[in-house]
């Protein structure tokens, strides 16, 4: 496909040109080698016989995929780890084991992170002042006094981007206890809508299609 002999250079055009960013590749008795955007590892001296028969190419792939992911995490993590565990402490002294915690869920909600998103994390990563530039221009709203609903939000992306606006920001929009919403900021569950909104189906939906135009969803969250 690419009309390279060299495995590496192939599979860096390969990437490029499709945009793949995981490709795990079977070479005979040469082995497999594992390629995560710029990372690869390898195992060396498969036989033939022992990939078809084991299918040990396959577990060397499966993971190889698991441990790129955990390096290109653990990365990251390592270089803010210090400002973030001095920052959490800061609020909660003596969480540590908390703090620990959180760092495992984070891991976990990596994993579960669309491909776009990872993406948009590495160019936003290469290019920290991103959010200071100025062609960013954002809208905020109250999804039930501008559309009724979630779904009425999307409806109206194509007049939203007419207006040369990139940056939605959603009024809260979490479940509140009741009687004690406090304008919607009291969060009852930070995994469900309020029901007259819409639900996080929608709401997924929503930025789906708004980061599909090159845009962001933001929404508003108080933290206690």
């Amino acid at each position: 496909m690419t009309g390279k002999e060299d495995y590496d250079e192939g599979i860096a055009c390969l990437q490029e040109r499709y945009q793949i960013p995981l490709i795990l590749l079977t070479m005979g008795k040469d082995g497999s080698r594992a390629y995560y955007k710029d990372l690869r590892v390898e195992q060396k001296g498969f036989s033939v016989k022992t990939i078809e028969t084991t299918g040990a190419g396959d577990t060397f792939c499966g993971c190889s995929l698991g441990y790129l992911l955990d390096q290109v995490f653990g990365e990251r993590l390592d270089r803010h780890y210090d400002e973030l565990k001095w920052l959490y402490l800061e609020l909660y002294p003596g969480k540590e084991q908390h703090f620990e915690d959180l760092c495992r869920n984070m891991e976990g909600f990596y994993r579960e992170r669309k491909e776009a998103l990872k993406k948009l994390d590495r160019e936003r990563e290469l290019h920290p002042d991103w959010y200071k530039k100025n062609d960013l221009l954002g809208m905020m709203m109250y999804t039930d006094a501008f559309a009724g609903s979630l779904a009425g939000v999307k409806d109206k992306l194509d007049y939203i981007a007419s207006c040369n606006v990139n940056y939605l920001h959603l009024m809260p929009l979490l479940l509140s206890p009741k009687g004690r919403s406090d304008g919607g900021y009291a969060v009852a569950d930070f995994r469900k809508v309020q029901p007259e909104l819409g639900t996080m189906e929608d709401l997924e939906e929503l930025t789906d299609a708004w980061q599909m135009r090159g845009a962001g969803v933001y929404g508003s969250l108080l933290f206690l």
